[in-house]
């Protein structure tokens, strides 16, 4: 019959749990670093998305005020209608 200080496992059992508890917490560090690496990517993701989105808008109210300027063209005859617009040109 084995004794309980015979045993490997029973002998060694703190070091064990220790040694496991070490590679446990290594993984899940090394987790959080990758889920930050993804967090950081995904800020710029966002980012990127409000500066086009920006940027659409800017070119829609360009769009607007070019039309707003051919329609004040026709109606009043005037020589200059894109005053303001992305499509200005010098009068």
């Amino acid at each position: 019959m084995m004794r309980p200080t015979d045993n490997f496992f029973m002998r060694n059992a703190t070091v064990i749990a220790m040694v496991a508890l070490a590679i446990l917490m290594g993984a899940s560090a090394f987790v959080f670093y990758e889920q930050i690496a993804a967090d950081t990517a995904a800020r710029g993701w966002v980012d990127h998305t409000y500066q086009v989105k920006g940027h659409i808008q800017a070119l829609l109210n360009k769009l607007v005020d070019a039309e707003t300027g051919e329609r004040a063209f026709l109606m009043s005859g005037k020589e200059c209608p894109y005053h303001n617009s992305l499509f200005a040109r010098v009068c």
